[in-house]
């Protein structure tokens, strides 16, 4: 690597690699988490099924209760 002036500019550029290592570290850990989010609401969509299920079976079963009536 060369040497400038006073190093400022490696000086700035190594600073800059460091962040820019720091971001990736970031992105990655967050990309794992995001996995786990989506694990997570996987359950969720199958209790929401369940309760739509159920609701909707009870408002056939109160219509055909109406009609017969």
């Amino acid at each position: 690597m060369t040497k400038y002036q006073n190093g400022e500019q490696d000086r700035r550029i190594s600073e800059l690699e460091s962040k820019i290592d720091t971001v990736f570290k970031h992105i990655a850990k967050t990309n794992e988490e995001m996995g786990s989010v989506k694990n997570d609401v996987a359950w969720l969509k199958r209790f929401f099924f369940i309760i739509a299920s159920a609701s909707i079976g009870g408002l056939i079963v109160s219509l055909l209760n109406l009609i017969i009536k």
